[in-house]
């Protein structure tokens, strides 16, 4: 069983070539496994996508995610998570999920706020 972190930090960066647009956010929660915060970043992600109808490239850093979302319906561990993955997935035409290593610039960027956030969190909550 996945080890729990007590304060944990999700985030994910959108880019829209054709639009020259670029959407980074990021947020906290208390008491997740790494694999629950980063299929979270994946979902935040597809709900902030605008346009549902175009094709869609998510690069995540979680083999985890990238190699079960297909089979998101049949996934027994995490299973809130996987049911809100396959909401968000049912609303956009054509996605795909690739793992990049944290060598990708993209995904260190990512993955650094995802950390801040994780601070955060720990500052605000810890002293309760």
């Amino acid at each position: 069983m996945e080890e729990k972190c007590r304060y944990c930090g999700w985030a994910y960066k959108i880019t829209d070539e054709q639009e020259n647009k670029c959407d980074i956010q990021s947020g906290g929660e208390r008491n997740k496994t790494n694999n629950q915060m980063e299929l979270l970043a994946v979902i935040y992600a597809m709900r902030a996508i605008e346009d549902k109808s175009a094709e869609v490239e998510i690069y995540t850093d979680s083999q985890y995610v990238s190699e079960n979302y297909k089979n998101a319906s049949g996934m027994s561990s995490n299973q809130p998570y996987w049911q809100m993955f396959e909401e968000e997935n049912e609303k956009i035409s054509n996605i795909n999920i690739l793992w990049r290593s944290r060598d990708n610039s993209a995904i260190r960027e990512v993955d650094c706020l995802a950390q801040k956030e994780a601070g955060k969190m720990k500052e605000i909550l810890g002293k309760r």
